[in-house]
C-alpha cells in the first residue's frame, strides 16, 4: 500500500498537470509487481506524451519513499470503464452511467447524486436509492 503522504503528493503533480488522479493499483504480471497510476480528465482526455511527463513527475516521489525499488510504475487513463471503489471515486463519476451489482441483482443506470450513506441514480426515468452496505460491486460503463 502506497503511504498516504506519497499518494497526496501524486496527487497534487497530476492536479497541476490538469488532470485527476483517479487510483492507484496494484498488480503482479509476468513474474512483475507493477503499481498502475490512473488518471482521468473528462474535459481533455490523458495522451501518450502527458503520461511520460507525468511519470518523470512522480518518480521521484516513489524513490523518496522507495517504492521504485519493488515495482515498476505504469501511468495511464482510467479509461471509459472503471471501478468504482471509494467515496471520491463515486462522486468524480456522477453523471456516468454505473452498473452496481448488489446481492441478487444488478442495475444499469445514471449516478445522479452521492450521500453519505447511499447513492441516487436514474434507472429507466425512475430515480432510485441504493445504500452503500448493499453494494457489492460497481463500475462505469461505455454505452
Amino acid at each position: 500500500m502506497i503511504d498516504l503522504r506519497a499518494k497526496d503528493e501524486i496527487k497534487a503533480i497530476i492536479k497541476d498537470e490538469g488532470h485527476n488522479l483517479y487510483s492507484i493499483n496494484y498488480i503482479f504480471e509476468d513474474g512483475e509487481e507493477i503499481m498502475q497510476v490512473n488518471i482521468i480528465n473528462k474535459e481533455n482526455p490523458l495522451n501518450l506524451d502527458e503520461c511520460v511527463k507525468i511519470t518523470k513527475l512522480i518518480e521521484p516521489i516513489f524513490e523518496t519513499y522507495g517504492i521504485n525499488e519493488h515495482y515498476r510504475i505504469e501511468v495511464g487513463s482510467a479509461g471509459i470503464e472503471r471501478s468504482i471503489k471509494d467515496m471520491e471515486q463515486w462522486k468524480f463519476n456522477i453523471g456516468d452511467n454505473v452498473k452496481i451489482k448488489l446481492e441478487k441483482k444488478s442495475i444499469k443506470a445514471k449516478l445522479l447524486a452521492v450521500e453519505e450513506n447511499y447513492v441516487l441514480v436514474n434507472k429507466n426515468g425512475k430515480e432510485e436509492e441504493i445504500q452503500f452496505g448493499d453494494i457489492l460491486k460497481a463500475r462505469t460503463y461505455f454505452v
